[in-house]
C-alpha cells in the first residue's frame, strides 16, 4: 500500500511541481515546510506526499530520512524505523540527526518507553521535579526528537519554579518549526495566561480560531480569559467579538447571557460612575472626586464590596483613615473575589498602621506622650519590618529626655533600612544632644553622600519640634509618591513653618501646588525663599529645577546665572546643559509653529553633535524629519530617518518613518512590501506606533487590515487614546458611519469632550454639541470636531424647504427685460453608498413686465418678430403684437451625489417652459502641493431673462425660441492654508446653444486675493480684490427672433472689492456681505435677427418682400461705471431638529438692478446641536449650479 501511495505522488510530480519553487535549495525548504506542517496539523497523507518529492529531489537527505523515522514510529512501524535508522547510521555515523533518532527509537521501545511511562506519572502526580531529574538522567539535556515529546518536557519543566519564561521561549521556536499545531498553541497560549503575558497569547488564540482544527480549544481558552476580566466597555467589546469568532460555540448561550448583563451595567449611568472612580484611583487621580463617583455607585449598588474598598482607598488618600477603615472592614467581610479580597486586606492593614502613625504623631504634637508611645508601640507590632514607627518611639523617647531610650530605637530602626535619611537625621539630632564630640564621630563614620543629611540643627534641643518636622517630611514623600497633591501640600505647608529655609521643602509645596493647578501660589512660595536664600546656591538650585518641570526654561537660566559658575556642583552644570538644550528646542519650534519651518530646521540641525547621547540625536533627528515632512521636503526627510537607522539599525520608528514617506511619494508598492516585517518588529504596547502602521496599511490599499490591526491595539491599550479611536473611525467604511460615529464619540471621551455616559451609549445630542468648533483647540481635538461634523451631517438625512424670490427693474424697453422669478424648493439630502445624495424639485414661476402698448393695443418692441416691417405686392407689413406679457412656469426635477473627490448631478430645465433642455454637472477634485483644484464639465442654463431660460413662442410666427444652454469645462484654482489670506481662479470655455438661436461661445477668467481681518471659528471679517474678464464671440443679448436675450459682451473687465462678515454663536449665524466695484463692456454691433434659417421661415410667412429691416443692425455700445452689492443672511437654529433661515440681496449698477429674497426651513431626521454653518449656506436654485 505504502508502494502505490508513493507511485501514485509521483505520478502527480510534474503537475504539483509547477506550484512549486524552481530553485532546488527552494523547493527543498518548500518541502520540508510542509512536511513539519504535516506533523503538526497531523495530516499523514501530506507528510507522505512531501517526503517522497523529497526523496525524489534529494535520496539521501538527511532530514527526510529523519522525519520518515519520525512516522514510522508515530505509525506505530517500529521494525521500518530501525530500517531506516540503519541506513541513516550508514550515511550519517555520529552526526545530530542520527543521535537524536537514537534516542527517539530507544524512547519509543523496550525499557526506553517504560521509564518514560514512569516519568509520566510521576508529573502526573504532581512530582515535577523528580520527573525531570528522571527525564534528563535516562535521555539528557538535548532537544526531545519529536515534537510529542517536546511537548511532553516542556509541560514538565514548565511547572518548575522559575522555567516559565525559558519554556515560552523554547515554544515559541517550536510554532515556526511546527506551525499550525493544535496542541503546541494550546499550551503555548495556556503558558502565556499563566505569565500574565495576555496580549500574546490572545493573539495565539486568534491564530487558533482560525483553523478548524483547532478552534474549538481556542474558544475554551478565550472564554476562560474573559470569564476572569473585570465589566468594562472593553469587556463587552471582547466578548461582542467572542460572538462573531465563534458563532455557535457551545459558550454561545452563556457568553450571550453574560454580555447582556454587562451591556446593562456599562449602560447604568450609576455603575459608570464607580468604574471611573476606581480608574481615577488607579491612576493617581484626585482621590475627592473619585469617592464621589464612588458614593454615586454606591447608591445603586449597596453591597458591592469592591466598591466599597476603593472607597476606603480613596478616602486613605485623603488622609482620612478612621473612615477609611470603616469601608474597607466592610470590603473585607462582604468581598467574595479571593484576589480581591488579599488586596482589601493589605490596604486594610497599612490604612489602619497610618492611623496609628498619624495618632502618634497628633499626641506626640500634644505632649501627650503616653498615648503616643502606645500608639507607635501599637504600630511597630503590625508592622515590625517599617522603621517609621521605631522613629516614632525614638521620638517619644527624645521628648522625654530618655536618649538612651531613644538611641536604642533609632539604631533599631538603622538595622531595618540602612543608610535611612530619616534615621541619620534623629541620630544627628540625638547625638548633638549629647555632645559636639559624639555628634562630631558619628558625622565622621558615616558616607559622604549621608553626611549632608547630618548638618547641624542650629544647637536647638532635639525636640517635639524638630519630631514633628521630620515626621511630616516623612509623611510628605508619601503622599507626594502617591500623587496626594492635597493632602502633600497640607503636610509641607506645616513643614515649612518649622524650616522655613530649607528649599527642598520649598521645591516640594511649589509641585505640590503647581500639580493642582496653583502656579501663582507655587510661585510666591519660592519667591518667599529667594526673599531669604538668593544667594544660596542650593536654593537656586531648587528654583531651577522647579521651572524647567514648569516649562520655563529660560528663566531656569536666568535663576542660575545668579550664582557665580564656581559654586554650581554637577547638578547644577547638568541642569543648565538640560536647560540651554530645551530653550534652544523652544525656540525651533517656536519658529514652525510661527510657518518658519526652514528656520527652526535650520537651527536644530546646528545643534546635532555626535557628541550627544543616542537618545537625544535621535529624538532631534525624529523632530527634524517631522519639520521636513510638514514641508512636503520628503527627501530630507528620508535622509533624516536614513541617519536615524545608522545610529540604531533597528530602530522602529525611523523604519516607520521611512515607509510613510515613500507612501507619500507615491511608492505604495515599495512600502507594502516592506510593512509585515516591520509589523512583526513593533510590539503591542506601542500604541502610536502601531496606530501609525495602521495607517500605513490603509494607504498601500489594505482598509481591512488596518481596521483589524487599530481594532486590536484600541481592544489592548490601558489609558486614554483619542487620536487611536480618531484613526479607527477614517478606517470604517462610509456605508458603516454608526459604527464610526461610535469611535468617534470614543475619541471624545478620551479627549475629554464627552463623558462616559455620553460617550457609550452614544448620545447624539451631546455627540453633536461636543463636535462645535472651538479657538482654543489643539489639532487633535480640531479635527475630531471637524471630522465628526463632516460625518454626521453626511449620514443625517435632511429636509428643506425654500421660497426665493427675485426681481429686477432694468432701464431697457418694458416688458423684455425687467423680470420677476418665483421658485420654491424642495430639497432632500441624504447618505447613498460612500458619498453625499440629493433630490431636488422646484416650481418655478417667470413674470416679465406688461409691454408698453398703442392706441391699437399693440407693441412694437424688439422681440420676436413684433419690430419686424416691411412690404411686399400686396402692400405694407407693419410691425407690432397684440399688448401682453410673458410667463412661464414649469418644474424642475434634479438628483444628484457628491463623495470623495467627484460631484454628479443631472436635471431638467422647469417641465413647462416653452424650450425644454437636460442639465447636468460633473466635477471632479483634489489638491496637488498645496494647490486646491477642480474640474467640471456641465451643461447649464442662462437664466439671465426669461428668453434665455425659459424660451418664447413669437406671437406673430409661432416660432419657439430661446432656452440656452452653456456647455463647457471650468478649471478652478485656489490656495489656502488656513491662515489670513488665500487666493483664488477660475477659467471656463463654453458653448452656448439655444433653440432657433444662434451659436455662440464665451470664456471667462476670474481671480482673487482675500485676506481675514478676524480669523476665528466662529467670526470671521474678510476684505479682499477681485477682478474677472469675459469674452463673447456674438453680441446675442437681444430678443428678436434668433437673438438669445443673454447679456453677452465681446469685452467685459471688472475690478471689485468685497467685504463680507460671518458671526454665529450655538444658535445663530449671520452673513452680512458688501462690495464695490467698476467694470468696462463693449458689445459689438449685431444684425437684429441673426440666423438665417429662422430669417427664412420669416420670409416666406409674408411672401416674396419687396422691402424689410431683416438685415437691420442693432447698435453695439461701450458702458463703463460702478456698481455695489449688499447681502445679509441669517439662520436662527429652533431645537434639535429645525433650523429657520432667510436672507436677502441687492446689486446696483447702470442698466442692472436685481434683487433676491429667500425664507427657508431645514429639517434634520436625526438630532444636530452642531455648528450652524459659516457662512450662511442657503440653497441655491438648480438653475445657478455651476
Amino acid at each position: 500500500m505504502r508502494k502505490l501511495t508513493t507511485l501514485l505522488c509521483l505520478g502527480a510530480l510534474p503537475m504539483t511541481l509547477l506550484a512549486q519553487p524552481a530553485d532546488r535549495s527552494e523547493q527543498r525548504e518548500w518541502l520540508m515546510q510542509q512536511i513539519r506542517l504535516g506533523e503538526a496539523t497531523h495530516r499523514e497523507n501530506l507528510v507522505e506526499d512531501s517526503l517522497a518529492r523529497l526523496r525524489l529531489l534529494e535520496p539521501n537527505n538527511l532530514d527526510a530520512l529523519t522525519a520518515s523515522i519520525r512516522q514510522a514510529v508515530r505509525t506505530r512501524e517500529l521494525d521500518r524505523a530501525r530500517q531506516l535508522y540503519s541506513d541513516l547510521q550508514r550515511l550519517a555515523p555520529g552526526s545530530p540527526q542520527e543521535r537524536q533518532m537514537a534516542q527517539l527509537l530507544e524512547m519509543s521501545s523496550g525499557e526506553g518507553e517504560q521509564t518514560l511511562q514512569q516519568i509520566r506519572l510521576l508529573a502526573t502526580a504532581g512530582r515535577f521535579e523528580e520527573a525531570l531529574t528522571r527525564y534528563e538522567a535516562a535521555f539528557g539535556k538535548g532537544a526531545p526528537p519529536s515534537l510529542e515529546l517536546a511537548l511532553e518536557y516542556w509541560r514538565i519543566r514548565s511547572r518548575l519554579p522559575d522555567q516559565l519564561p525559558t519554556t515560552i521561549e523554547h515554544l515559541y521556536a517550536l510554532d515556526k518549526q511546527y506551525p499550525g499545531s493544535p496542541e503546541l498553541q494550546q499550551f503555548l497560549a495556556e503558558q502565556l495566561f499563566r505569565a500574565k503575558r495576555n496580549d500574546e497569547a490572545l493573539v495565539v488564540v486568534k491564530r487558533m480560531a482560525g483553523e478548524s482544527q483547532s478552534r474549538s480549544q481556542a474558544a475554551n481558552l478565550e472564554y476562560a480569559y474573559l470569564s476572569k476580566q473585570p465589566i468594562s466597555d472593553a469587556s463587552v467589546r471582547a466578548w461582542q467579538a467572542f460572538l462573531e469568532r465563534y458563532p455557535g460555540d457551545s459558550h454561545e448561550a452563556q457568553v450571550q447571557e453574560l454580555l447582556a448583563g454587562q451591556l446593562k451595567l456599562t449602560g447604568d449611568p450609576a455603575w459608570r460612575a464607580g468604574q471611573l472612580g476606581i480608574r481615577m484611583l488607579v491612576e493617581k487621580r484626585t482621590p475627592a472626586l473619585a469617592e464621589r463617583n464612588l458614593r454615586k455607585a454606591l447608591a445603586a449598588y449597596p453591597k458591592d464590596a469592591t466598591l466599597k474598598g476603593y472607597l476606603g482607598l480613596a478616602l486613605a488618600r485623603q488622609g482620612r483613615r478612621q473612615e477609611a477603615v470603616d469601608w474597607l472592614k466592610q470590603a473585607v467581610a462582604e468581598e467574595q473575589d479571593t484576589y480581591i479580597l488579599s488586596k482589601w486586606h493589605e490596604l486594610l492593614a497599612s490604612t489602619e498602621y497610618w492611623l496609628l502613625m498619624q495618632r502618634g504623631r497628633q499626641a506626640l504634637q500634644a505632649r501627650q506622650y503616653g498615648a503616643a508611645q502606645q500608639a507607635y508601640q501599637e504600630a511597630a507590632t503590625r508592622d515590625p519590618k517599617e522603621p517609621l514607627a521605631l522613629l516614632g518611639l525614638g521620638n517619644v523617647a527624645m521628648a522625654r529626655k530618655q536618649l538612651p531610650q531613644a538611641e536604642q530605637y533609632y539604631l533599631q530602626a538603622s538595622r531595618l533600612q540602612p543608610g535611612n535619611e530619616n534615621t541619620v537625621r534623629a541620630l544627628s539630632r540625638l547625638y548633638q544632644a549629647q555632645s559636639p564630640a559624639r555628634y562630631s564621630r558619628y558625622v565622621a563614620s558615616l558616607p559622604a553622600k549621608q553626611r549632608q543629611w547630618a548638618a547641624p540643627s542650629g544647637g536647638s534641643q532635639p525636640d517635639g519640634r524638630s519630631s514633628q518636622l521630620e515626621l511630616l517630611r516623612t509623611q510628605a514623600r508619601q503622599s507626594l509618591a502617591q500623587e496626594d497633591w492635597v493632602q502633600a501640600q497640607r503636610q509641607l505647608t506645616q513643614a515649612r513653618q518649622l524650616a522655613a529655609n530649607d528649599p527642598w521643602l520649598a521645591a516640594d509645596l511649589a509641585r505640590a501646588l503647581r500639580m493642582q493647578g496653583k502656579g501663582s501660589q507655587a510661585d510666591a512660595v519660592f519667591a518667599d525663599l529667594l526673599s531669604r536664600q538668593g544667594q544660596e546656591p542650593t536654593a537656586r538650585f531648587a528654583h531651577g529645577l522647579y521651572l524647567e518641570a514648569d516649562g520655563r526654561s529660560q528663566a531656569g537660566l536666568d535663576t542660575l546665572a545668579r550664582v557665580p559658575t564656581t559654586q554650581w556642583n554637577d547638578g547644577m552644570q547638568a541642569l543648565h546643559q538640560r536647560l540651554q538644550r530645551q530653550v534652544l528646542l523652544d525656540r525651533s519650534r517656536a519658529l514652525a509653529d510661527s510657518g518658519d519651518t526652514a528656520g527652526a530646521m535650520a537651527l536644530l540641525e546646528g545643534q546635532l553633535s555626535s557628541r550627544q547621547p543616542v537618545a537625544q540625536q535621535l529624538g532631534d533627528l525624529q523632530q527634524l524629519a517631522g519639520w521636513a515632512r510638514q514641508s512636503n521636503n520628503l527627501s530630507a526627510a528620508d535622509g533624516y530617518y536614513t541617519r536615524m537607522l545608522a545610529l540604531q539599525p533597528d530602530n522602529p520608528s525611523a523604519r516607520l518613518g521611512h515607509i510613510e514617506v515613500l507612501i507619500e511619494q507615491g511608492d505604495t508598492r515599495a512600502a507594502r512590501q516592506q510593512l509585515p516585517a516591520l509589523e512583526a518588529q513593533i510590539p503591542a504596547e506601542q500604541v502610536d506606533q502601531r496606530r501609525r502602521l495602521g495607517n500605513a496599511w490603509a494607504a498601500v490599499g489594505e482598509p481591512d487590515k488596518a481596521r483589524v490591526l487599530l481594532a486590536d491595539v484600541a481592544r489592548r491599550k490601558t489609558s486614554p487614546d483619542a487620536l487611536l479611536y480618531r484613526d479607527l473611525a477614517r478606517m470604517v467604511p462610509r456605508e458603516q458611519a454608526d459604527q464610526a460615529l461610535d469611535y468617534y464619540a470614543l475619541a471624545m471621551r478620551d479627549a475629554d469632550l464627552l463623558t462616559a455616559e455620553q460617550a457609550s451609549p452614544r448620545d447624539n445630542i451631546a455627540l453633536t454639541r461636543a463636535s462645535r468648533a472651538k479657538d482654543d483647540d489643539d489639532w487633535l481635538r480640531q479635527s475630531l470636531r471637524r471630522d465628526v461634523d463632516q460625518l454626521y451631517q453626511r449620514q443625517s438625512p435632511t429636509v428643506t424647504v425654500q421660497q426665493d424670490y427675485g426681481w429686477r427693474d432694468n432701464d431697457g424697453a418694458k416688458g423684455i427685460s425687467d423680470l420677476t422669478t418665483a421658485t420654491t424648493m424642495v430639497h432632500a439630502q441624504m447618505p447613498v453608498g460612500a458619498g453625499l445624495g440629493f433630490a431636488r424639485v422646484e416650481q418655478v414661476g417667470l413674470r416679465a413686465a406688461s409691454f408698453d402698448t398703442d392706441a391699437n393695443d399693440q407693441h412694437h418692441e424688439a422681440f420676436g418678430t413684433c419690430s419686424f416691417r416691411g412690404r411686399n405686392a400686396a402692400g405694407a407689413i407693419p410691425s407690432g403684437c397684440p399688448g401682453s406679457k410673458e410667463t412661464a412656469d414649469g418644474t424642475t426635477l434634479a438628483v444628484g451625489w457628491q463623495g470623495d473627490g467627484i460631484s454628479a448631478d443631472i436635471g431638467t430645465s422647469p417641465m413647462g417652459f416653452e424650450v425644454q433642455n437636460l442639465l447636468g454637472g460633473v466635477t471632479v477634485d483634489g489638491k496637488t502641493h498645496g494647490i486646491g483644484w477642480s474640474l467640471t464639465g456641465s451643461r447649464r442654463p442662462m437664466n439671465n431673462s426669461l428668453l434665455s431660460y425659459a424660451g418664447a413662442k413669437d406671437p406673430r410666427t409661432d416660432i419657439s425660441w430661446g432656452g440656452v444652454t452653456a456647455t463647457g469645462l471650468t478649471l478652478g484654482l485656489s490656495r489656502d492654508r488656513g491662515l489670513d489670506d488665500g487666493v483664488w481662479a477660475s477659467l471656463g470655455y463654453h458653448w452656448l446653444q439655444g433653440k432657433n438661436v444662434e451659436d455662440n461661445t464665451r470664456w471667462r477668467v476670474m481671480g482673487g486675493y482675500y485676506y481675514r481681518l478676524i480669523n476665528r471659528v466662529d467670526e470671521e471679517l474678510r476684505i479682499g480684490a477681485t477682478a474677472m474678464t469675459w469674452h463673447y464671440d456674438r453680441n446675442l443679448s437681444g430678443y428678436t427672433l434668433g437673438q438669445g436675450g443673454y447679456y453677452s459682451p465681446q469685452r467685459y473687465l471688472s475690478f471689485g472689492v468685497p467685504v463680507s462678515y460671518a458671526w454665529r454663536n450655538p444658535d445663530w449665524s449671520v452673513y452680512l456681505e458688501g462690495s464695490l466695484g467698476y467694470s468696462w463692456a463693449r458689445s459689438d454691433d449685431e444684425r437684429a435677427f441673426p440666423l438665417s434659417s429662422v430669417n427664412d421661415d420669416i420670409v416666406n410667412q409674408y411672401g416674396p418682400l419687396l422691402s424689410s429691416n431683416i438685415n437691420e443692425v442693432r447698435r453695439g455700445d461701450d458702458n463703463k461705471g460702478l456698481g455695489y452689492l449688499a447681502q445679509a443672511l441669517v439662520e436662527r437654529r429652533l431645537d434639535d431638529h429645525w433650523v429657520l433661515g432667510g436672507g436677502f440681496t441687492l446689486q446696483r449698477s447702470e442698466d442692472y438692478s436685481p434683487n433676491r429674497a429667500l425664507l427657508y426651513l431645514r429639517y434634520s431626521f436625526d438630532p444636530w446641536q452642531g455648528n450652524l454653518p459659516l457662512p450662511v449656506n442657503p440653497l441655491k436654485p438648480y438653475a445657478e449650479f455651476r
